[in-house]
């Protein structure tokens, strides 16, 4: 029987595959399961996995180090299937991939990250349990588009989860983080202002060394989350590696840190926060920067403290500050209907000109109400509830 040429190609290159170790399967939707005769380990079945493939993984332990590269639509289905890595340097990288899901997995004990995405558009990583990591749990590098949802990172080393300058359109959701040795989620995006929105929203962090929530770069949304027990501030927007701006960081709940939520950068915003028990409540620097509808309660060394310029502060309450309840370094701020009371510093209190005061309240603070230590003239007070103090 004659072979015609193109078949005994295919044949050739089939029989190198099986003699590699890799049977060769084709087309989307194929499913590959482990272990089974065909494909004992993760590995095996992820080096013959076609695109739009499914590998799903049985309960067990499994001691591998996985690879995936420039796959697209592919799906990693655990159930409940432990990934230990042995020290490996990476649990599971994927590269190049467009598109993967991974969920259902535990991965332990990698030496440097325990999952890694490196230049993978689209994706999402989901119910996966990324534990006792000597260095990162999750890591981006030079991704986009990537969705992180009810992952839970525990005892890990480095951050929990990080992301490179150049890691934008993500969104990281309902995870929990605890007891993590650098910071809880550290993404670095774009400075262009066109660049894809990254979601930070509903996670649960606590127990971690340094920042909660370490953001820099262009269109940020940090929302609804709840950072405590941090060693540095609970939300940290402004990074210097990659300048800050057009961040939102709305209906958080903070307890302790060095600082509530810490924002340089132009044209942000602060809102609808509840800050407890930090050193500092708000910190700001920048311009254009909208304060609005924030509590903040008990900060050891004072509430809200401004240190740029061309601002608008409103509606927000600072209760209980070890210091003064407003402190405004930077000049030409807009300050309406905010209130300070039971401070033991002032409760407004300014060091810069140009700003102007409107329908404020302080009471009970052990300082002055307000204390202008520009004089008299260079910032307008009006309709306010309490009287001036002008030094010099």
């Amino acid at each position: 029987m004659h072979v015609r040429p193109i078949r005994l190609l295919v044949l050739t290159a089939a029989a190198l595959l099986i003699a590699a170790g890799v049977r060769p399967v084709s087309g989307a939707g194929v499913k590959l399961a482990v272990p089974s005769d065909a494909w004992p380990t993760i590995q095996s079945a992820l080096d013959a996995l076609p695109d739009g493939g499914t590998v799903t993984v049985a309960a067990g332990v499994y001691p591998e180090a996985l690879r995936l590269a420039s796959r697209s639509n592919v799906r990693l289905i655990g159930k409940n299937a432990i990934v230990d890595s042995d020290g490996a340097d990476v649990a599971l990288e994927l590269t190049g991939c467009q598109n993967p899901l991974v969920s259902g997995f535990v991965f332990r004990d990698a030496s440097k990250v325990g999952v890694l995405f490196s230049g993978c558009a689209g994706g999402v990583i989901s119910k996966c349990r990324i534990e006792d990591q000597a260095g990162d749990g999750l890591r981006f590098e030079g991704c986009s588009g990537v969705v992180v949802s009810a992952c839970a990172f525990l005892n890990i080393a480095g951050d929990g989860l990080g992301g490179l300058p150049g890691t934008t359109g993500t969104r990281v959701t309902k995870c929990l983080f605890r007891n993590i040795g650098n910071h809880g989620i550290a993404l670095f995006g774009s400075t262009d202002p066109g660049a894809a929105a990254t979601t930070i929203s509903g996670n649960d962090l606590s127990g971690i060394a340094r920042h909660g929530i370490d953001t820099g770069g262009a269109n940020f949304l940090v929302a609804k989350n709840r950072v405590a027990d941090c060693g540095w501030d609970a939300i940290y927007a402004a990074s210097f590696t990659v300048a800050t701006s057009a961040t939102v960081v709305t209906g958080n709940t903070t307890t302790g840190g060095q600082r509530g939520i810490l924002v340089s950068g132009d044209h942000c915003g602060v809102s609808k926060n509840r800050i407890g028990g930090a050193g500092y409540g708000i910190v700001t620097s920048g311009t254009d920067i909208l304060v609005s509808g924030n509590s903040v309660t008990d900060p050891g060394n004072g509430g809200v403290v401004a240190h740029g310029t061309g601002s608008r502060f409103e509606k927000t309450k600072v209760s209980g500050s070890g210091g003064a309840g407003f402190h405004f370094v930077g000049g030409a701020n807009e300050v309406l209907g905010c209130s300070a009371s039971d401070c033991d510093g002032p409760g407004f209190l300014v060091e810069s000109t140009g700003n102007t005061f409107t329908g404020n309240k302080a009471a009970e603070c052990a300082g002055y109400p307000a204390w202008d230590l520009t004089g008299a003239g260079n910032n307008t007070w009006t309709k306010n509830r309490f009287e001036v103090i002008y030094e010099p």
